[in-house]
């Protein structure tokens, strides 16, 4: 750590920092900010690279620089333990939220110590998802081509010169970053009228934060927000979206097979959910069937649900 704190120290480096926060950038475009000579600024890359808060990319004859937002966050939260600040090691759960979101949070927690991290960012908010391994947001991933299994080892590979010292028995702190994704997550959800953030939403807040780690490894599969938004929500083309005679929305379908308490194979599944919908007026329209793509024994289907509008209830 010391490195990095070594890095920050220097006004310039900060504000390279602070310039990168926004995009990735080039050599020169960097430059262009600052009246240095090219020595000069050679010199401050080579700190903030040796700290492993930047990375550099060689295309033709320019680097291309990038943060590496996970590092610079766990910086910034061994400096809040020094300065006695430990509020960060609380689970950021400050709303109401479904057990679903606390069982991806635990997972958070224990895949960080997997992986010997001291912190949890956005990378383990991500592995949680896939290791629950069902659900609408597994679904989505599975819908956009994602295989879970290579997922999690891209992950584990693009963390794992970034290792800490956590033990199991610790409580490693949450980097403001993905306390914020949490937050972000009920906005998807508001947005998508939803009453409450689940699983989904937060991938959808996970790839919105495009400085994370989780978006950038995902982005390597080609997946996005605008891309994981439209595979949501298609074939529909909205949630409940009104036309002149009908209106439809679509329908994740999920179940997989897990253990109980008494270690009886049973069915998790949403379809009670689906039978609601069907008994309020909804028909079928439209199916899509992923088979047992994802994940072992999940099985997907994305529905198109429509109901004539005359029928609809008051």
């Amino acid at each position: 750590m010391h490195r990095v704190y070594k890095a920050l120290a220097d006004p310039t480096r900060r504000k390279i920092l602070e310039l990168l926060r926004q995009r990735e950038m080039t050599a020169g475009e960097i430059a262009g900010h600052f009246g240095l000579t090219k020595p000069t600024l050679s010199e401050h890359f080579r700190l903030l690279k040796e700290a492993n808060l930047i990375r550099g990319d060689k295309f033709g004859t320019a680097i291309a620089y990038r943060l590496k937002a996970s590092v610079l966050d766990e910086a910034l939260m061994a400096l809040m333990d020094a300065l006695g600040h430990t509020q960060w090691r609380s689970p950021p759960m400050k709303r109401a939220y479904p057990d679903e979101i606390k069982v991806v949070v635990q997972n958070a927690r224990e895949e960080a110590i997997r992986l010997g991290h001291d912190y949890i960012g956005t990378e383990h908010l991500l592995l949680g998802i896939v290791k629950a391994g069902r659900g609408v947001a597994v679904a989505v991933l599975a819908r956009l081509g994602v295989d879970l299994a290579t997922l999690k080892q891209s992950i584990d590979d693009y963390v794992a010169s970034s290792g800490g010292s956590a033990k199991p028995n610790t409580e490693p702190p949450w980097t403001p970053r993905a306390k914020q994704v949490l937050e972000m997550a009920a906005e998807e959800a508001e947005a998508m009228e939803s009453p409450m953030a689940c699983v989904e939403h937060l991938l959808l807040a996970l790839l919105k934060d495009r400085e994370g780690v989780a978006a950038q490894v995902l982005a390597a599969f080609g997946v996005d927000y605008v891309k994981a938004r439209a595979a949501m929500t298609e074939p529909a083309t909205g949630l409940a979206i009104k036309g002149s005679h009908s209106e439809q929305r679509v329908f994740i379908l999920y179940y997989s097979p897990v253990l109980d308490a008494e270690r009886r194979v049973i069915q998790n599944t949403n379809l009670e959910e689906l039978n609601r919908l069907l008994a309020e007026g909804w028909t079928i329209s439209g199916k899509e069937d992923l088979g047992g793509r994802g994940a072992a024994g999940y099985h997907v289907s994305f529905l198109k649900l429509s109901r004539d509008v005359a029928t609809s209830p008051a």
